[in-house]
């Protein structure tokens, strides 16, 4: 429910406005408050953090459980989740209304930016934030959800001054895209065999025995077949492309006809 602002005493935990205006630009944070910095989109924004505790959840774990028939099941680790940052700040249009940075005294521009770093905006993507005043395990979080409280509204215009807000950041953690080799999306090759070499054997003869190229004994044997005529040891395993019994049909019955 909103509240406006005559309804309610000027608040004495409010944070002086020159040490509000000194973080906003990059300075020390003061204690109680948190700093959100973007680099695309460009944001440096200081919030008093409300009155709901820090929750630092995930980030651990990763275990899964594999049934096994009449046994205990087994343990494998599948990775370990990104961490999860959930805190409740608040939007002070009072102090920027002190400081007369912002002469409306509204946090609109303010809640606007925030919005910005969490849906992207025309010229850029969702921001990856920096989070400054609070230890944390990581430094890079993206904005996962919001949740607008009740604001307190200026009474001749209901501009909201003040508007809390539940954060809830996501450990960003960049893609790795893995390098496929050459040809590895290539459909599977002709289907091949082994078979052993006899006395005298070179990579023709063996290639006339099962009827196929010698440059294919070469391809599949790099290693053992450097040329045609060379001559191969007794007992020496080849692997040899299968010969097709489609073509050898066609081949047939053509000879037939």
């Amino acid at each position: 429910m909103s509240r406006f602002e005559g309804a309610i005493p000027y608040p004495v935990w409010d944070l002086d406005a020159a040490a509000w205006h000194t973080a906003q630009k990059g300075g020390a944070v003061p204690k109680g408050h948190i700093r959100i910095r973007s680099s695309d989109p460009r944001i440096s924004l200081v919030f008093l953090l409300g009155p709901d505790p820090i929750k630092l959840t995930d980030g651990w774990g990763g275990w899964e459980t594999i049934a096994r028939p009449r046994q205990t099941a087994m343990t494998q680790w599948t990775g370990t989740p990104p961490f999860r940052l959930t805190l409740s700040v608040m939007l002070n249009g009072w102090v920027h209304n002190r400081y007369r940075d912002n002469r409306r005294g509204d946090v609109e521009l303010k809640l606007k930016q925030l919005i910005n770093v969490a849906r992207g905006d025309a010229e850029s993507p969702p921001g990856i934030c920096r989070i400054d005043g609070i230890p944390l395990p990581v430094n890079r979080w993206v904005i996962e959800s919001m949740d607008m409280g009740d604001p307190i509204l200026r009474v001749y215009d209901g501009a909201r001054v003040r508007q809390p807000v539940t954060i809830t950041f996501l450990e960003y953690v960049p893609p790795e895209f893995v390098n496929l080799r050459r040809k590895a999306l290539a459909g599977p090759g002709p289907k091949t065999k082994v078979v052993k070499c006899k006395d005298h054997d070179t990579a023709a003869k063996v290639a006339r025995r099962v009827h196929c190229d010698w440059k294919d004994i070469r391809r599949l044997n790099p290693q053992l077949v450097k040329k045609a005529n060379q001559k191969l040891k007794k007992g020496t395993m080849l692997r040899v492309p299968v010969k097709e019994q489609g073509r050898n049909r066609q081949s047939g019955r053509r000879g037939g006809d």
